[in-house]
Parts: structure tokens; sequence; C-alpha cells
């Protein structure tokens, strides 16, 4: 954990780097997509909707993907802002793949930038399934629950008219390509 030491009237503390930006209404999504890393965003989130004076909240995404559950979390908790009028401005700082891909082009419309050299992929939902053939069909019936929802967040706010289509592998997408998708709205 990084800190920084800031002087106040006669006293130091040490802030860590992480609260300052969020004192700045920044959010990091950094990794792995996972449940813990959902509840701390998920978190950061609510406190911004609730306490922020200033109608943006910055999402700074580089990430490979991971949980669609937990993704969903954190989508839900987006809209939500949206939903109370703050803007939810997404920059991609490395890489935004698989769910992290979802949560980048979920960010309001005409505030979704990248980082010179960022790297966006899209694909269908996967999941490593096991057990007998009943709990498989099962499991294969959930796994298209959820890329249905996906390819419908793609397509609500992309230019990508068939998700299930264009997503049929993986696809690897340049901040050039990324432009002319309508996932991005600006190159940093």
């Amino acid at each position: 954990m990084i800190t920084i030491l800031e002087y106040g009237q006669q006293h130091l503390a040490a802030i860590s780097i992480q609260s300052k930006l969020l004192q700045n209404n920044i959010i990091q999504i950094e990794g792995e997509i996972n449940d813990e890393m959902a509840v701390d965003v998920k978190s950061a989130i609510l406190y911004l909707i609730n306490k922020s004076p200033t109608p943006t909240i910055h999402l700074h995404i580089n990430s490979p993907g991971g949980s669609i559950y937990a993704g969903l979390g954190i989508l839900g908790m987006i809209k939500l802002a949206q939903s109370k009028g703050i803007i939810v401005e997404t920059t991609c700082t490395g890489s935004a793949m698989s769910m992290a891909f979802a949560l980048m082009v979920s960010g309001t419309k005409g505030h979704r930038r990248a980082m010179s050299y960022s790297t966006f992929m899209g694909h269908h939902a996967s999941a490593g399934c096991v057990g007998n053939v009943q709990d498989l069909a099962i499991s294969l019936k959930e796994v298209e629950r959820l890329n249905n929802i996906l390819m419908s967040i793609i397509k609500d706010n992309t230019l990508i008219a068939n998700p299930k289509e264009f997503f049929n592998r993986d696809v690897y997408i340049d901040n050039e390509e990324a432009l002319k998708l309508g996932i991005i709205d600006t190159v940093l």
C-alpha cells in the first residue's frame, strides 16, 4: 500500500493513495474482477453517490476480466449512479477484457476514454462446469443466460449490431477500432 503524508494545521497524517484517489472521485479496477474487488468498488461507488458534491465518478480500468457475477454487481452500482444523474467516466488505462470490457462500455456515453496503447477484448461468457449430465445442463442454461446479458450490454452501449456473431471467438481491439465500434469516445 502506498501512503502519502499530508501536513495539516500542526499535524501530520498518513493517507493511502487509494483514499486520496477516492477523495477525487477516482476508483481503480485493477487486476482480476472477483468478489473481494467487487465489494471494494461497489462500496466506493456507493460512497461517492451519497457523499460527492461532484456529479462525476471516474473509473480507471486495467483488467483481464474475471467473475461475471462480481462484474454484474459492479455494473448494477454503475447503473444506480447513472440513474441519479451522475456521470460515470470510464478510462481504460491498459486493458479492458472480458467482464472488464462490459464495464468499460457501460460508462456514460461521451465519457468513455482510453489511454494510448490500450487493448480491449470481448468474447462469449465461459465457465468451467463439472458434475453429472443434469448439473451440466443446468450450468449450460445459466452460462447462456449470462452470455445473453453480456451481449445485450455490448449491443446497448456500442455500435456493434450483432455482438453474438462479432464475438464468436476472442476479439482483440485497439484504440482506433474501438473508436469506430463505439466502445470508447476518445483516446487520451
